[in-house]
């Protein structure tokens, strides 16, 4: 009987030294991918000085802060620009701005 109580408790500590790795292996993994999440939410989504997610109404007091028209280079006009797409690994195409410094008045970039 004492011997059977003797197992029954080594194989509990067995148990917590599994336990304590898989928490900790589990917990690598989602620290980055909560961190990841949440800063790519922020900049979908800015929450910031009056705005919240929605910049297509640029009131008076948020241009203040973030410029023209809200920095909206569609409506601003504030630099010539060419939509451009990007193709993603998963095969999603991703638009972006191509700004050419030379024909917005720039000097082009050093190297």
């Amino acid at each position: 009987m004492k011997n059977q109580n003797l197992s029954f408790g080594f194989i509990l500590m067995n148990r917590k030294k599994i336990w304590i790795p898989a928490i900790l292996l589990i917990l690598v993994f989602a620290l980055p991918v909560s961190g990841l999440w949440d800063a790519s939410n922020q900049l979908l989504f800015p929450v910031w000085r009056g705005v919240t997610k929605d910049l297509s109404v640029c009131k008076e007091e948020i241009a203040k802060f973030w410029g023209k028209d809200c920095g909206n280079l569609r409506n601003s006009h504030a630099f010539k620009f060419s939509e451009v797409k990007i193709g993603s690994v998963n095969g999603y195409e991703l638009p972006g701005w191509l700004i050419v410094a030379a024909e917005n008045g720039m000097a082009p970039a050093k190297r």
